[in-house]
């Protein structure tokens, strides 16, 4: 008898289906020993039915839970016998794919007229290999829909006749290939099996051989929670009904609709006609019955041709009234009600609560970061729930979308929890092993070799992995270590040569920055001592010395084994040999089984499933790479369906059908329009789609609708909606789900309430600590837990305005610590207060060769024209810049250009005869200093302040000095000499009379390389010319008084830059200086002077504002000079530097 047990509570029906076991086994010793079969939609739902089993039970065991297709698949093997039904049906799809694949390529399929648009498709490719695969699978799906939705078209084949009569181009494109692939199988099948039987056939031929009393079929069979069933399922179980017992547990939201249908049997078709056409009347009862319950209607007009009774007489239908009120207590509840009776707003009007809560975000972080907040404002706040980790569900449309965000916010059961910010425990299922293991993901690199560029920053990563370490003995300071050799060789791509030509499709190359170039260079220079060096074809590192050469060696096998791999990926293979190639070449080469077990593990079952399917084939073709990539891809790439589902902690999971587990809080993220509910697109070979549309067709849409309405149902507590509501561009407003909108207007109108929240774009925002929400009835509007984002927030409050900043006087200062003040004020004061330095975000090695000059290696070519030009090189300039092409420091592509060589030239003549020597030696000494500091900005009082001054002085600083910079220059160089004069002239005391110089010379080559440049371009008429500039310091002229007041006021601004933002620097210096030289002479008016110099530093500054980022950060809308600024800005660069500047 088939017996249906509905319910709007899927806890009632676990009950039902546990004590019916429970009489089950223990009507007999027998049953004991009788595997009990409990059919179910999902093995999320498996878990969850097991687990309830043994709660209530104390024990599950010797319980069957096949998937519905394996068990009615089981059914028919009882009925028609093991001969004619095989233990595995050979139309499985991931057989049936490598017996189509095989049909593909057989010349005699190829030679048929019917099968020329086949053959145009995957011929006409680049890769005919590969596209014919993808033809095999993509005709596998199809046939498997075919089969369960329209199995007469595969009957209609079989006897030679077209299912499309009428004119349709496409399907008259498509089905003669389809049907000659088809009658091929058929005979295939017959060939290997004795019978062309297919799971469409032997549910048909099960119901017309079955005869009640003859067939070993169970007494009991349970099917629990299945909302889709197809005709010919359906159809079986009816006929099979007449002789067990078939209990159909069936998830319902809606009392009224079951509950004519079973209290009156006799009319029950009319009641049910009458229920429809209520349902799907847009003015219904219940507009969420309407919009969302598509898929459930289907499943009910099918129960309809079935004479059942409902031995529960709808006693597991739970109301929500309470011993205190006839109405629910919370706006969930009251939701439900609705539902349980097909109306709406039977409650009235209620205000909003927590029960059920919609959240608008800008992102997908901030999404999980505002989902964490108000999990833990419901553990906090509900104490009569009790709720837990392991009570909570989050569903999303795609779960990868959001899987590396929820590691960020929520923790791994194995992490430790933090104590400055509470992090729940949470599993994330569904996730793909290919999405959610770097080591899978590597490992299909590794069968993209052939087509790889061998880049650094993908070998670098591979490197990264725990089981690659583990294999090559490498630890993680050795994997740094590693990456610095790579950096200094300059290794950017491809193994040699040859490779480079091959992938750049050209005859002949160098190998300048491949891995076999910079691992010589690296073995050679541990090989070679320095004092070789100049001597030597090869340009020497000295970074590998010593033990590190064990590393070096580890370092060159990695490499080794992945050029063995790429070798071995050249050549075609039958499949068994390249599963056999993976598993031995690159498994066991490359990966360390114990490290990461689940990993490997999950790639040796792939290979193990894919050797199986293809024995089972009977497929012996030879096959390319990128079919064996195809293959292997397409398993790793799904999802584990019972993989970290409901493991114990706030699980993360897709929204797949049959997930209507009840959980005391339902969470669902992702809530947008043109994301969910989600759209499939129909496969190109897919006829279904050139057919009339069948009410029992699956759909996408509707499926997505229908679990929306289960999410409803299942929620126990909480019901948690968010969406992404405001653009994190430009904050404009995003649309809603459709399914979403419905259901706030639902709300609107059932409950004239909208519990819709909008949170701020930033977790440290100080929206998202209100402390005056702290006792909000509504938790979305109470402060986060986030106690990091707490600080920060306050930091930023403490940080408006950035003026008159606390700042320590130090006890001890640097020159190099002042010049380097002076050569970007923003960048210390940053430093300082504001914790931000943009030097530290430095690139990484990157994987795309050089083909221009880097600012270092320019500044490395200027010092050594300078350098060689006054004599200082033992090696000539042409060495030193040959020796660079050596490196890779310069491009191969710049060897012609001779720009540096005719610098060099220009330089070297300009050099005066005088300069033999240059005054290299310097000594480190400390200076004792008092200073008269202003107390603030708008005190005119001074305090002493003494301290000590760190300073770098020639050797020979009390005799006369002359110091020709071998660097190229920049402005702040001829301020760290006009201090280390000033000082020297403090040292020899206020009564000493000196007559002492001191000379600071140099060429501004940069500047120079700028007008050379605009000379080969045409923009300057006559070749420049270097000039020596030279700054000359005489103490006779230098006091002093002088040299004191100028480290004084030195030191005075600085501390005052430390504590208000000062945006000039030491290139504004000259600029500075010439303004007001200018007016000085021309006796114009103060404020008119200061006003053009405002204008002009502005300008500067506007036009590096792309350059320097801590001016763009610190003034985004722009720099206004005031007046005191411009005031500041003259006594630092004119009033204490004019001889630096001048």
């Amino acid at each position: 008898m088939f017996n249906i047990v509905p319910s709007n509570r899927q806890e009632h029906l676990l009950t039902v289906i546990a004590e019916l076991i429970r009489h089950q086994k223990t009507d007999s010793v027998s049953a004991l020993f009788t595997p009990i079969q409990v059919m179910v939609d999902s093995q999320g739902m498996k878990h969850y039915v097991n687990m309830g089993i043994a709660k209530k039970l104390g024990v599950s065991m010797n319980i069957d839970f096949p998937l519905v297709s394996r068990g009615i698949y089981s059914i028919c093997r009882l009925i028609l016998g093991d001969e004619a039904v095989p233990k595995e049906s050979l139309y499985k799809r991931e057989i049936l794919v490598w017996r189509i694949e095989q049909i593909l390529q057989s010349p005699s399929f190829i030679e048929h007229q019917d099968a020329a648009a086949a053959n145009q498709y995957w011929q006409s490719a680049n890769d005919t290999k590969r596209a014919r695969f993808l033809l095999a699978q993509n005709t596998a799906d199809v046939f498997e829909q075919y089969m369960q939705f329209r199995p007469h078209w595969f009957k209609a084949w079989e006897q030679n006749q077209r299912v499309f009569t009428n004119e349709n181009s496409i399907a008259d494109v498509l089905e003669p290939w389809q049907k000659l692939l088809w009658q091929r199988l058929q005979v295939d099948q017959a060939a290997q099996k004795g019978n062309a039987n297919h799971p469409a056939s032997i549910i048909e031929q099960a119901i017309e051989q079955y005869t009640a009393g003859t067939h070993d079929l169970p007494k009991v069979l349970y099917i629990f929670v299945v909302n889709a069933l197809s005709p010919q399922q359906l159809s079986l179980l009816n006929k099979i009904a007449e002789e067990i017992e078939i209990y159909f547990f069936h998830l319902n939201p809606c009392v009224e609709f079951w509950g004519d249908l079973i209290s009156e049997k006799a009319k029950l078709h009319n009641m049910l006609k009458a229920g429809m056409n209520n349902l799907l009347d847009e003015d219904s009862a219940n507009s969420l019955l309407a919009n969302l319950g598509t898929q459930g209607r289907v499943l009910f007009k099918q129960l309809q041709q079935i004479d059942y009774p409902d031995f529960t007489d709808n006693a597991l239908f739970q109301d929500f009234e309470n011993e205190f009120s006839t109405q629910p207590t919370n706006l969930l509840q009251a939701i439900q009600q609705d539902l349980l009776h097909a109306k709406t707003g039977v409650a009235g009007t209620l205000s909003e609560d927590n029960s059920v809560s919609i959240h608008s975000c800008h992102s997908h972080l901030r999404e999980i970061q505002v989902l964490h907040d108000q999990l833990l404002h419901m553990m906090k706040n509900d104490s009569q729930a009790c709720i837990y980790a392991h009570d909570i569900i989050v569903l999303c449309p795609a779960v990868e979308d959001y899987a590396p965000y929820v590691k960020s916010v929520f923790r791994d059961v194995h992490d430790d929890q933090r104590s400055d910010n509470p992090q729940l425990v949470c599993s994330i299922a569904d996730r793909s092993p290919l999405d959610a293991n770097p080591l899978v993901s590597m490992f299909m690199d590794m069968l993209k070799l052939p087509d790889s560029r061998f880049s650094v920053t993908s070998l670098i990563d591979y490197l990264h992995i725990e089981s690659v370490q583990k294999r090559f003995a490498l630890d993680i300071e050795e994997v740094a270590l590693c990456e610095l050799w790579i950096a200094s060789a300059n290794i950017y791509w491809g193994r040699d040569g040859r490779h480079k030509a091959t992938i750049i499709n050209t005859e002949n190359t160098d190998d300048i920055y491949t891995w076999d170039w910079g691992l010589a260079r690296l073995l050679k220079s541990a090989l070679f001592s320095d004092s070789q060096g100049n001597e030597l074809p090869f340009a020497m590192l000295d970074c590998v010395e010593g033990q590190s050469i064990q590393v070096l060696g580890k370092l060159i096998l990695f490499i080794e084994s992945l050029q063995n791999i790429h070798n071995g990926l050249t050549l075609d293979k039958s499949m068994p040999e390249w599963l056999e190639f993976m598993q031995i070449e690159i498994l066991d080469k490359l990966f360390d089984d114990d490290n990461d077990q689940i990993a490997v593990a999950a790639i040796k079952r792939a290979i193990e499933q894919i050797n199986a399917n293809v024995h089972k084939a009977l497929y012996n073709e030879v096959v390319s790479l990128s079919v064996a990539r195809e293959a292997i891809n397409s398993v790793l790439s799904k999802p584990d369906p019972l993989n970290q589902f409901n493991t114990g902690q706030v699980t993360f999971c897709s929204m797949i059908p049959m997930r209507s587990v009840p959980f005391k809080v339902v969470c669902i993220l992702g809530l947008n329009d043109g994301v969910f509910p989600r759209t499939s697109q129909a496969l190109s070979v897919d006829l279904m789609s050139q057919d009339n549309k069948l009410e029992t067709d699956r759909s996408r849409r509707n499926e997505d609708r229908y679990m929306f309405l289960e999410a409803i149902i299942s929620a126990r507590q909480y019901l948690y909606l968010s969406y992404q509501g405001k653009s994190l561009k430009n904050n404009t407003d995003r649309e809603p789900s459709l399914v979403l909108r419905e259901f706030m207007d639902y709300l609107s109108q059932a409950f004239d309430c909208r519990p819709v929240y909008q949170h701020p774009l930033q977790p440290f925002s100080h929206k998202a600590f209100n402390a005056s929400a702290l006792d909000s009835p509504v938790w979305a509007n109470r402060p986060s837990f986030a106690n990091a984002w707490l600080k920060v927030a306050n930091q930023n409050a403490e940080y408006e305005p950035l003026d008159d900043c606390e700042f320590n006087l130090p006890l001890r200062i640097s020159v190099e610590e002042l010049v380097r003040f002076y050569d970007d004020p923003l960048a210390a004061f940053a430093n300082q207060h504001l914790h931000l330095s943009f030097e530290h975000y430095v690139d990484a090695q990157g994987d795309v060769e050089p083909f221009d000059i880097s600012g270092l290696t320019r500044y490395e070519i200027n010092k050594s024209i300078l350098e060689s030009a006054v004599g200082m090189e033992p090696q000539s300039f042409e060495e030193n810049y040959e020796r660079l092409f050596q490196t890779g420091d310069l491009p191969a592509l710049t060897r012609g250009q001779l720009i540096d060589k005719r610098l060099y030239q220009i330089v070297q003549q300009c050099i005066p005869e005088d300069i033999t020597s240059v005054n290299t030696s310097y000594t480190i000494k400390d200076f004792k200093f008092e200073i008269n500091l202003e107390q603030n900005k708008h005190a005119c009082e001074k305090t002493s302040h003494k301290l000590i001054i760190h300073a770098a002085m020639p050797v020979d600083e009390y005799q006369n000095s002359k110091v020709f910079l071998t660097r190229p220059y920049k402005p702040s160089m001829v301020l760290e000499f006009v201090l280390q004069h000033a000082i020297k002239r403090l040292q020899m005391g206020k009564d000493c009379i000196s007559n002492g110089q001191s000379d600071f010379s140099y060429i501004d080559i940069v500047n120079l390389r700028s007008e050379y440049q605009k000379f080969i371009t045409g923009k300057r008429k006559t070749e420049p010319k270097a000039k020596v500039i030279t700054v000359s310091l005489n103490d006779e002229n230098f006091s002093y008084d002088c040299c004191y007041h100028q480290i004084e006021q030195t030191i005075s601004t600085y501390i005052q830059g430390m504590k208000v933002p000062i945006v000039a620097h030491t290139h504004h210096g000259a600029l500075v200086n010439k303004t007001l030289t200018k007016a000085f002479v021309t006796e114009r008016a103060q404020d008119e002077v200061k006003i053009e110099l405002a204008e002009k530093i502005t300008a500067t500054l506007i036009e590096s504002t792309e350059q320097n980022e801590y001016l763009s950060y610190m003034f985004p809308s722009g720099v206004a000079l005031t007046r005191r600024e411009i005031d500041q800005i003259a006594r630092v660069f004119y009033d204490y530097f004019p001889v630096a500047f001048s």
